[in-house]
């Protein structure tokens, strides 16, 4: 039900051009970055947004932004979808972000600090991995 949602929610932000002013203010707003610039921020966003929802209704909210944004600024929409993949996959910093984390959490005594004490590394490396790893595989130009 809550993918269903999420599904109707991106295709509302679609049509009523929220997706276009957030790539436009924000994405577009790191374009003095560079292209790795771009994708630090699309992963920071997408990533934050994973804490609190379901991965794959951030993938499905983030995902238009990535494709705004890789037409506005000439970059590959290839690249950019797959930092949003690796972003909304990185729920590591909450027990929230994916049900499994909620599940072990009462049955292991984990304490919510327990995730961001762990988390936090992954979470570094996965934004490496996307920044730096991702246009090795996928050009940031097309």
């Amino acid at each position: 039900m809550l993918l269903a949602g999420m599904l109707s929610v991106g295709l509302a932000m679609q049509e009523t051009g929220v997706t276009t002013l957030l790539a436009h203010n924000v994405l577009e707003s790191l374009a003095f970055l560079g292209p790795q610039g771009i994708l630090a921020g699309l992963f920071i966003i997408t990533c934050l947004f994973a804490q609190v929802m379901p991965t794959a209704a951030v993938a499905v909210l983030m995902a238009p932004i990535a494709m705004i944004t890789a037409s506005d600024l000439g970059l590959s929409p290839y690249a950019l979808a797959m930092v949003v993949a690796i972003g909304s996959s990185s729920s590591f910093l909450s027990p929230v972000g994916h049900p499994v984390n909620l599940l072990v959490m009462g049955i292991g005594g984990y304490r919510f600090t327990d995730y961001t004490k762990v988390g936090l590394p992954l979470v570094i490396l996965f934004g490496l991995i996307a920044v730096f790893v991702v246009p090795v595989f996928w050009a940031i130009h097309p």
